[in-house]
């Protein structure tokens, strides 16, 4: 395999992620408060609960990738079973339900729990997965450069792009906009992490798990 294939597919995974958990970090409190019209303390609270519940599942998820066995590799498997829930949670943040605000704010907490996990599913395995890419450190390197500069990329297309998006989906429905941008937003995410699992390859398990484990520690 090519090593500007891999590079890229490598990449592609933080693409995917940041696409997605870009438009989560700057509009999801937005449309929490200003759209659905949930309490902003309510909501504050709900984030740092969310944190703590992190803390737990990032743990668990790096046991479980430590313990992964399958002929794909011990990381790869995560993004190819983890992208459509992944997206799925993503979409489902952004359609909060027309109920009561207690039901809201319960519809907010298990989405957003559901979507933290997810993003840690296919998260931490991008960092698991590149020592077992390749033993040589300058490759390495590489790896990690294409990771950050299309990370930086995703990122820097969601901000340019998605309000103008919502507002030209939407017609002035934010809440449809949102939900509409969401949905391409995780589609495309689908189709990168995809295209990391067929485009890398695991050549070094040994180096991968000590990774894993290293990033339980980190965390």
């Amino acid at each position: 395999m090519s090593k500007y294939k891999q590079r890229f597919g490598y990449g592609l995974g933080d693409f995917a992620c940041n696409l997605i958990w870009q438009v989560i970090s700057l509009y999801l409190l937005y449309f929490y408060t200003d759209i659905m019209k949930l309490d902003a303390t309510a909501i504050a609270a709900m984030f740092v609960v969310c944190r703590v519940i992190d803390g737990v599942t990032d743990l668990l998820v790096g046991f479980a990738i430590d313990k992964t066995r399958t002929r794909w590799g011990k990381s790869r498997p995560w993004f190819l079973f983890g992208a459509v829930p992944f997206a799925l949670a993503a979409f489902l943040a952004f359609s909060v339900p027309n109920i009561s605000p207690g039901g809201k704010l319960a519809y907010a907490y298990v989405t957003y729990i559901f979507l933290s996990f997810m993003y840690t599913v296919v998260n931490i395995p991008l960092a698991s997965i590149l020592p077992a890419l390749t033993d040589d450190m300058n490759e390495r390197t590489v790896l990690a450069t294409w990771r950050k500069f299309l990370a930086f990329l995703g990122s820097t297309i969601v901000s340019a792009t998605a309000l103008t998006l919502v507002e030209l989906v939407g017609r002035g429905n934010e809440g449809l906009g949102f939900r509409v941008v969401m949905g391409i937003f995780g589609v495309i995410g689908c189709l990168c992490f995809f295209l990391t699992f067929a485009l890398v390859r695991e050549t070094n398990l040994q180096e991968s798990t000590k990774s894993a484990t290293l990033n339980m520690v980190m965390i």
